[in-house]
């Protein structure tokens, strides 16, 4: 309770203020509370073990920004139907680089227009046990450079939309789980690959370039090649109970495979899917009669919403979300300023 209070009182005071000013950004210390207008300013001002919050909205951060500290960063989402109260939470103007002494935080909740990497060279890109969750990201980047190794440990990747390119710095200890790409993953060597969607097709869009000794177990890949799926470059890899649209039989250019299901027609998977890219419109639920139903590992579906902890509807990150807002345009006879906010608690 003591929780949603300090974040209700926050996101009051930024969505009052929203009419005179730019909105405010919460940044949390202990029982104290702080707003910023500005990211980096936040940042600068944080200290460890802090929690940010930034509400709905655009805010610019031309110039890139780093992290250099244990936070926990939340927006209030990216799906443009889950935050008709507030806005996305969108950064642009410039890219996140998540640097060491981050170890241990977390990002979620927040579309970026621009790129996220760890690092910008070999000497600050070692992050160790960091999350990035329910975030809309252009490219995202495990490493200070695209080919380099990262000795990070347990780089965890959840339930994000990846509109661009995927390098995971070869992190033995990294998990790609629930995400939907709409591109490749290069430089990954002892990862697991779980519950993704790949809806790349055809034959001109690689799946992974550069893969090995991973694990791949309840994805969905869309691509019509198999070749794109498994390169050259590819290899050691074992795949559990996935779902192709190619027919294929393990084993596969040096992979391995148990339980997968192969040949399937693209037009029988999703509730509502079409083209090679993700769609806020887009329902990627499977229809009643996939053939991925119940079909995982662990007996739930293939795909984002397998598991015992799908993924959410709308991405909406854990921190109290405000679902309805009504804002006065100005004060009563009595100086008093008209605010009904709804909010609820989110259970993860």
């Amino acid at each position: 309770m003591k929780k949603i209070i300090l974040i209700a009182t926050a996101a009051l005071f930024a969505l009052a203020t929203n009419s005179w000013a730019q909105r405010l950004i919460a940044l949390e210390h202990g029982t104290q509370i702080t707003l910023y207008s500005r990211l980096d300013t936040t940042l600068v001002h944080a200290q460890n073990g802090d929690i940010i919050y930034i509400p709905g909205g655009t805010f610019d951060i031309t110039g890139n920004i780093s992290i250099t500290k244990k936070l926990r960063i939340y927006g209030v989402g990216h799906y443009p139907d889950s935050t008709t109260a507030t806005n996305p939470t969108i950064l642009t103007g410039g890219s996140l680089y998540i640097k060491t002494g981050a170890d241990s935080g977390s990002i979620s909740g927040i579309y970026f227009t621009g790129n996220v990497y760890f690092g910008s060279t070999s000497v600050n890109q070692v992050v160790n046990n960091y999350t990035i969750s329910r975030c809309c990201i252009s490219y995202l980047q495990l490493a200070y450079n695209a080919s380099s190794t990262n000795t990070a440990q347990n780089i965890v990747i959840s339930e994000n939309v990846i509109r661009g390119e995927t390098y995971g710095g070869n992190i033995q200890t990294s998990l790609f789980e629930k995400n939907i790409f709409n591109s490749c993953i290069n430089y990954i060597n002892g990862a697991t690959i779980k519950n993704n969607i790949f809806p790349a097709s055809g034959t001109s869009s690689y799946v992974f370039q550069t893969a090995y000794g991973c694990v791949m177990e309840n994805n969905i890949f869309k691509n019509t090649s198999a070749g794109y799926i498994f390169p050259g470059s590819t290899s050691g890899n074992s795949y559990y109970n996935n779902l192709f649209v190619v027919s294929i039989t393990f084993p596969y250019n040096g992979c391995t495979g148990v339980g997968n299901i192969t040949g399937v027609n693209t037009d029988s998977i999703f509730v509502n899917q079409t083209g090679v890219t993700f769609n806020y419109s887009h329902n990627y639920h499977l229809k009643s009669t996939s053939a991925g139903k119940n079909a995982g590992t662990d007996g739930t579906d293939i795909g984002i919403y397998g598991t015992s902890a799908p993924y959410k509807e709308g991405a909406v990150p854990e921190n109290p979300h405000i679902q309805y807002k009504s804002i006065a345009p100005q004060t009563n006879s009595n100086g008093k300023l008209n605010i009904n906010i709804k909010t609820r608690a989110q259970e993860r």
